[in-house]
């Protein structure tokens, strides 16, 4: 999977060559027609994004949001691309500009941004831009987006077309009933005709909202879990890093359960081990409890089981899931401890 990423921060020891071209419009063969206007003032995003789209669109590309104003202008496009931080007019004056020219106003506009918190996502929504798409990314996320949107606004003119022309043969048959030209039985089976086609249009209209709406919802959701997974592996790279170094068995064991706890969201926990008798738990390391707590003092018998295979000599751990339900802790001092501490 390719990401696209902000060259700006780019590590210039890790020996990227990157082939820069003048902003414009990069040739290539358009294969649906549309007409795609970038803003950024970044090179090597620039050049990037253009060779990315022009295999399917026409694309245009400028470095500052007045540049794109004025091409918006000048010469309409079907969707537009626009980095929110750039100098003098950035993405969101940009995307208020246009939504205030009759000509650019319904235009979809997809904001990209390295800042990926939920307050920037937010304004720009609010503000009406379409989408927005942090970065680094999917070069697949980026395509299936454009696409979607552009295909969005094709439905949309279409739909309006429909409309007009329904509303155009609904003002003809008022004429005509005004004129007095139909006779009264057609009279009403026009006007049945036409409320049936409005009719038929409203449930197509809002077919297509409850699916915008679905398709919305799956796509916070998609960027929920990438984000999830994103901070996951950022913990996990650190985490590694810091035990690497770690000569301490028992400190690399409390950094690995403070990071287990974080990621799965779990309020306590503990390493135990099996004591030298291999009656009772011995807790090593522990995270969430009082250094006093009951729990971290009793390990005994309803913890542990024997294993299946009678030729092994040891026991295996005992997963509870249920603490009050479970019969091997029923009447036990353990049961009532752990259920005082909220386990």
């Amino acid at each position: 999977m390719l990401f696209i990423m902000d060259l700006r921060n780019v590590d210039p020891t890790l020996g990227v060559t990157l082939v820069s071209t003048p902003c414009g419009s990069l040739p290539g063969p358009a294969v649906d027609g549309y007409s795609v206007l970038l803003a950024d003032d970044n090179a090597d995003m620039r050049d990037y994004v253009m060779r990315l789209l022009s295999g399917q669109y026409h694309v245009e590309a400028v470095p500052d949001g007045a540049s794109a104003l004025r091409s918006a202008l000048t010469h309409p496009p079907d969707l537009v691309l626009a980095d929110i931080m750039m100098p003098g007019m950035d993405g969101l004056d940009l995307l208020r500009a246009l939504r205030a020219e009759p000509t650019t106003r319904n235009i979809p506009i997809i904001l990209l941004s390295a800042r990926a918190g939920e307050e920037s996502k937010v304004q720009g929504l609010e503000t009406g831009a379409d989408d927005y798409l942090v970065k680094p990314f999917a070069s697949r996320e980026l395509l299936a987006r454009v696409k979607t949107h552009l295909e969005l606004a094709r439905a949309r003119r279409r739909v309006t077309m429909e409309l007009g022309s329904r509303l155009a043969e609904l003002e003809q048959a008022n004429t005509s009933i005004r004129e007095g030209r139909l006779a009264a039985l057609n009279i009403l089976e026009d006007a049945v005709e036409a409320r049936d086609r409005a009719e038929g249009l409203n449930r197509k209209l809002q077919q297509e909202i409850t699916d915008r709406c679905k398709a919305e919802s799956a796509r916070k959701e998609s960027e929920a879990r990438l984000a999830s997974d994103l901070a996951g592996m950022r913990r996990l790279h650190e985490l590694h890093t810091r035990i690497a170094t770690e000569h301490n068995v028992k400190t690399a064991l409390a950094k690995i359960l403070a990071a287990a706890c974080d990621l799965t969201r779990t309020q306590r926990g503990c390493v135990q081990l099996v004591g030298d008798d291999g009656e009772r738990l011995e807790t090593l390391v522990w995270h969430g409890y009082a250094d006093d707590s009951p729990v971290l003092q009793h390990g005994s018998f309803p913890w542990l089981q024997p294993v299946s295979d009678p030729s092994r000599q040891c026991l295996q751990r005992l997963i509870i899931q249920d603490v009050a339900g479970c019969a091997p802790l029923a009447g036990t001092e353990e049961r009532d401890i752990m259920l005082a501490e909220g386990v």
